[in-house]
């Protein structure tokens, strides 16, 4: 039984916590975790360090392209990370998730 699990990074916990509502509210997702991160990257041809806010995104399969559009639509960055892989999970929380999406 597989979902989906979508992960974004934002610049703030406030940033973080709006996407998260939003994505909830509108029911493109069971559950989301927030958690602080420091990151360290190439931008604009130089290393850059900060502190962001990790994202990570629980969901069915077939939400995938509203889920990825909603993101890209409502994200603080012009170039967002937007990863996403399909994971193997118990049977119990893969029917919770499929009772609490559209």
């Amino acid at each position: 039984m597989d979902i989906l699990l979508v992960y974004t990074t934002l610049p703030t916990r406030n940033d973080a916590e709006k996407l998260r509502d939003m994505v909830l509210e509108a029911r493109l997702a069971g559950c989301v975790d927030i958690w602080q991160i420091e990151s360290k990257y190439w931008w604009k041809g130089k290393l850059e360090v900060s502190e962001e806010y990790a994202m990570l995104v629980k969901t069915k399969p077939e939400l995938e392209e509203p889920l990825v559009k909603f993101i890209q639509d409502n994200h603080p960055y012009s170039t967002p990370v937007i990863a996403r892989w399909n994971v193997r999970v118990n049977e119990d929380y893969y029917n919770w998730l499929f009772d609490e999406t559209r």
